[in-house]
């Protein structure tokens, strides 16, 4: 990544990443000369960011659900109860 949220995007994204339970190294597979330890292709950045569902979608979600929630609410106990009062009451 070339710029600084090039770069934050890429260290959350591989820090949502669950670590492997076995870490299994093949010295036979290991190709020394290239860095590859024969596991596979190594993750560039991109590829981590592709691969990585973004955690905001999640937040907005929830934070939408809460205020929804929240608005119903106040208006549920704000409403004044005017058609159930007889003809010449006040409500204070």
């Amino acid at each position: 990544m070339t710029d600084l949220f090039g770069t934050v995007t890429a260290g959350v994204r591989t820090a949502q990443i669950a670590p492997r339970a076995t870490i299994l190294y093949d010295a036979c597979g290991a190709d020394v000369e290239n860095g590859s330890t024969g596991d596979g292709p190594s993750s560039t950045a991109r590829r981590v960011i592709e691969s990585i569902v973004p955690g905001w979608t999640v937040g907005l979600l929830l934070q939408l659900i809460l205020a929804a929630a929240a608005l119903v609410g106040a208006v549920v106990s704000t409403r004044t109860l005017a058609g159930k009062l007889s003809r010449g009451s006040r409500m204070a």
